[in-house]
């Protein structure tokens, strides 16, 4: 494994501080903590449920959310498959979400929230690209087969076989890798 990749750093980070803090978050007024440990899990799990659905080293996987702990595990998961994340900028409109999923060739997009999900699904059967949404707010209801919340994506990855493609990838991962491709405000 690349100790100089950016996903392996994480993982390697993660293994040294297991029982510390690696996140928080508040809910409902209380906040919850999640260990390294967890997060490792929850970032292997995920990047299993990625390659269960067939992303490939160098596929573009999008993240239309604000900022939440499934953002960054989404994030840190697609590095572990060498995929590359493009992010979307939480305020874009329908058309501007839709040139970068275009663009970028998005097939599997990660979304936020209702308003997030209601703008990519608008773009399902429209996108040359998209195929799959799977939605982090889980109070979100969807409807469609190419949608998911995010606890149904991630049971996808409950195949602890996949770990060796993970370690595999990693091991085969250069510091140099396209990691991100980034839209800016003016693209």
């Amino acid at each position: 494994m690349s100790k100089e990749h950016l996903a392996a750093m994480v993982l390697e980070r993660a293994e040294q501080n297991a029982d510390r803090t690696a996140m928080r978050i508040q809910v409902d007024g209380q906040w919850q903590s999640t260990s390294y440990r967890e997060m490792c899990e929850a970032i292997r799990r995920l990047a299993r449920a990625l390659l269960a659905s067939g992303v490939q080293a160098g596929d573009r996987v999008g993240i239309f959310s604000r900022n939440r702990p499934e953002w960054s595990l989404a994030d840190f998961a697609t590095a572990c498959v060498g995929a590359v994340s493009v992010p979307i900028y939480a305020t874009n409109t329908t058309a501007q979400a839709a040139y970068i999923v275009d663009e970028a060739e998005i097939a599997l997009l990660f979304v936020g929230d209702q308003g997030h999900y209601d703008k990519a699904r608008s773009l399902l059967g429209r996108s040359a690209s998209l195929t799959t949404i799977i939605v982090f707010d889980e109070t979100v209801p969807i409807n469609g087969d190419e949608s998911k919340t995010i606890s149904q994506f991630s049971a996808l990855g409950d195949d602890l076989s996949l770990d060796a493609e993970i370690d595999a990838r990693l091991d085969a991962a250069s510091p140099d890798d396209l990691t991100t491709i980034i839209y800016t405000s003016g693209t």
